[in-house]
């Protein structure tokens, strides 16, 4: 037994250290992959990033659940650790995470968190995304056409996320099976996987004190139409609430939404219609102008492609400025060349995948500016699109540069520390580097006056990212220093430990590799204006 216990101790710390070494090149690829999307590509150029992205992110969750596994095999690491957190910022973060579907597969992915869902829930995050992250990235896999819709939403104090796709579905005689470890429905081809997910799944949500239920209808089995066919997830799981509810819809009478589509008995549009209903509106299809004069429309959505086709219905809705009109695309080349689309105040681009609780602030953005948005060239699964001119097409590089703070970069892995100049170069942000903890100590006390933030890795030479955080902290109390400053980890180890670890040294973040352009921007964006303040 002791020499078992030992095997699979020994098996678990090799899958850690193998896994933080996959990352540190991941974080290269993730890194400088962002900073060619920010660039000038042709056509071609933008298809192949995507598909390097895309690769990216895949192995990326592929590393996550390996290192997964490894952890919950020793129940030791696996504690759930539950915070106050918005699921609408998690879910924004699952896309940003998630990898990029096939750009030849036909699937809407869409989002909704109920209107009155609170702000706050007592839940694990990290359990929580990847419990999410793998069922959505599961359903990209098996589903080539139709929608993938996921639901989030409180009842009787548990929360209830639905992951519902129009796939091949599962066949009956798999079910037993289905969240065991390294047992796949489907063993070939590129519908295979490493056959962890859903057990990672079953074994978080047991953390939590949570479950899991499928239905699924299997293409193959008999009496089961193509046009039948897919697979629901539904996971529950006991939440503590310390806010009140976000907002629940005001009136009696849900607002309406009128939905132009050709095709009313359509997989799409059953997703669609079903995604507004969660939101709290009331879908309805509308096959012309002239559908519209009767009712009093909160909204009008129009896909890009229906308008595309149809100009004589834009032009119809661009005269009409009492109405709202959402237009969903994912081809932001195609949509920059629209004038109509792009300058036209009341026509609201809403970029793919679809996220409900984005809407609202996008109209905001778009109405109050006398610009339209810049339709980024990035991933497809970009969170946000910045405001520029759009008369004025400039590159990202030659926006005026307005320095938005001093970084100091404590890393001594060279590559990693020239990445992350770039990175935040990019950003607008200058740097100050460091190759360990004790040079790190040094530059903070000879540029103590400029350095806003802080990015320490945490395995280094002479002294390491957990003690020169501790250090700091130390040096702040005895008011070496002229203020406190926001410290974020950024590391290749992202087990429990090392969190806990820099947590109690006094980190205020902590960040994993591979690390994106985005996520680096916004925790900078949130620590830098705090320390300003």
């Amino acid at each position: 037994k002791e020499n078992a216990e030992a095997a699979a101790a020994a098996r678990s710390d090799f899958i850690a250290s193998a896994s933080h070494e996959i990352r540190t090149p991941l974080h290269h690829l993730q890194g400088y992959s962002d900073l060619l999307s920010r660039t000038e590509l042709t056509e071609e150029g933008r298809i192949l990033l995507r598909a390097i992205q895309h690769a990216t992110k895949t192995l990326s969750l592929i590393t996550n659940n390996v290192l997964d596994w490894s952890k919950l095999e020793r129940d030791s690491e696996a504690v759930c650790r539950p915070i106050y957190l918005d699921m609408r910022t998690v879910c924004e973060s699952i896309l940003m995470l998630l990898p990029n579907r096939d750009s030849e597969t036909d699937v809407d992915l869409l989002v909704v968190v109920a209107p009155d869902v609170p702000q706050s829930l007592f839940l694990d995050e990290t359990y929580i995304q990847r419990i999410l992250m793998n069922l959505l990235s599961n359903a990209l896999k098996f589903t080539s056409s139709g929608y993938i819709l996921l639901t989030v939403e409180v009842d009787s104090g548990n929360l209830v996320a639905t992951v519902k796709d129009t796939g091949c579905g599962i066949p009956q005689s798999f079910l037993p099976d289905l969240f065991e470890p390294f047992k796949q429905a489907q063993t070939r081809g590129t519908q295979r996987g490493t056959g962890l997910g859903l057990s990672i799944i079953r074994q978080l949500l047991h953390k939590m004190q949570g479950s899991i239920e499928v239905d699924s209808k299997y293409v193959g089995d008999p009496g089961v139409q193509p046009e039948q066919s897919g697979s629901t997830f539904t996971i529950t799981v006991p939440v503590s609430l310390e806010s009140s509810r976000h907002g629940s819809l005001p009136g009696s009478f849900p607002p309406k939404v009128a939905i132009f589509s050709n095709e009313p008995k359509s997989r799409s549009l059953e997703g669609l219609s079903m995604a507004w209903n969660k939101f709290g509106y009331e879908p309805t299809v509308v096959r012309g102008i002239c559908d519209l004069q009767t009712v009093e429309w909160k909204y009008i959505w129009a896909d890009f492609w229906h308008l595309k086709n149809d100009p004589t219905l834009l032009h119809q809705l661009a005269e009409r400025e009492e109405c709202v009109v959402l237009i969903p695309y994912d081809d932001p080349e195609m949509l920059r060349r629209d004038s109509t689309m792009t300058s036209t105040t009341h026509l609201v681009p809403i970029p793919k995948p679809l996220l409900w609780n984005s809407f609202e602030q996008r109209i905001i953005a778009v109405q109050e500016s006398t610009n339209k948005p810049d339709l980024s060239k990035g991933v497809r699964f970009a969170a946000s699109v910045d405001i520029l001119d759009h008369k004025n097409e400039k590159t990202v590089q030659e926006a005026p540069y307005v320095k938005r703070g001093v970084v100091l970069l404590v890393e001594d892995n060279p590559i990693n520390q020239k990445l992350g100049r770039k990175m935040l170069s990019a950003l607008h942000y200058d740097v100050i580097s460091a190759d360990d903890g004790v040079e790190a100590i040094e530059k903070l006390l000879e540029h103590d006056s400029e350095i806003d933030i802080i990015l320490m890795d945490q395995s280094m030479p002479r002294k390491d990212g957990v003690a020169t955080t501790q250090e700091i902290r130390e040096l702040e109390a005895s008011s070496r220093l002229c203020r406190r400053r926001p410290i974020i980890a950024v590391t290749a180890a992202v087990n429990a430990k090392a969190q806990v670890h820099f947590t109690e040294a006094g980190a205020d973040d902590f960040l994993a590799k591979p690390l994106s352009m985005a996520q680096l921007e916004e925790t900078l964006a949130k620590y830098t204006s705090y320390a300003r303040d």
